[in-house]
């Protein structure tokens, strides 16, 4: 999974060194729960925050990877799992009207840290995530704003006979620094 990751990433940033290029900043809130043994948990809130840049495949479709550290986790009566990431989300983007796009595209989090009722729990925990991102956005100027969907794919659990998968709502709020 690893690999083939690596290689899209790869692909991708070969594909944008021709491309018009953009980038700025994003922020946001995040809704997390994990789809899991955890049964009636709630949703966690966090955040996110990070770069992006754009590469203009066509005049509808762009490349934008972006590097976020964001939280995730759960919650359930007054004990939380809060975990931390350094994600590199790489989607693309299709504009479906002037400023309304859809997207899409795949996710890599590498484990920055894992709490449980305040104890560390980082050994319990899985170095990698997986994920799949689906939202829409827009473009207003130099601002944007996105609400995305990450479906986790893979376990973040590292013990055996349990299982979970991150699930975070993203809204965010983007500010374009540089490019045309």
């Amino acid at each position: 999974m690893k690999k083939i990751f690596f290689t899209m990433f790869a692909v991708c940033i070969v594909i944008a060194a021709s491309a018009q290029f953009k980038g700025g900043i994003k922020a946001g809130l995040n809704l997390a729960n994990c789809s899991d043994d955890f049964e009636g948990a709630d949703m966690l809130i966090g955040f996110h925050v990070g770069f992006y840049g754009q590469f203009a495949l066509s005049e509808k479709l762009t490349l934008q990877p972006e590097l976020l550290y964001y939280t995730a986790g759960d919650k359930e009566d007054d004990d939380e799992i809060k975990l931390s990431y350094l994600a590199v989300p790489i989607m693309f983007k299709f504009a479906v009207a002037e400023q309304i796009n859809i997207q899409a595209g795949p996710q890599i989090g590498l484990l920055m840290g894992a709490d449980f009722a305040g104890v560390d729990i980082k050994d319990e925990m899985k170095g990698t995530d997986f994920g799949l991102n689906v939202g829409l956005g827009g473009v207003f100027g130099k601002f944007s704003a996105d609400a995305r969907y990450s479906i986790g794919l893979s376990n973040i659990v590292d013990v055996d006979g349990v299982e979970a998968k991150n699930n975070v709502i993203q809204i965010s709020l983007g500010y374009q620094l540089f490019g045309e």
